[in-house]
Formats: structure tokens, sequence, C-alpha cells
């Protein structure tokens, strides 16, 4: 059977953008824990974010 093996350069380009992405978020939230001086692990850390005001809005 010809062609069963996965593209392996397909399967570490998708693995190498995935992990960038992770950095990227990781590196964010480290901007934001020194932007706002919020610890993360006691409370929120984007409740200054439009987005999260109005869910907390609908939530309520």
């Amino acid at each position: 059977m010809a062609g069963v093996s996965p593209d392996t350069t397909f399967l570490f380009v998708m693995s190498l953008l995935a992990l960038l992405a992770n950095i990227g978020v990781f590196a964010y939230m480290i901007h934001r824990i020194h932007k706002t001086k919020k610890n993360p692990y006691s409370g929120e850390l984007y409740t200054d974010h439009k987005k999260y005001q109005e869910i907390k809005a609908l939530a309520e």
C-alpha cells in the first residue's frame, strides 16, 4: 500500500504553528500580569477587557 504513512512535514509544520501560538499566548499572559500587577492564580486577569465585562453582565 503506497501512501499509507502520514506526511511528516505537514505534521511538523502544524506542530510548530501550535507551539508558536502557545508561546505567544504565554508571552501575552506574562505581559498582562506585569502590566496589571494581578496574580492570575488568585483572581481574574482580564477583568478590564470590554468583552469580559459584556459577558459578565450577561451572566448576572
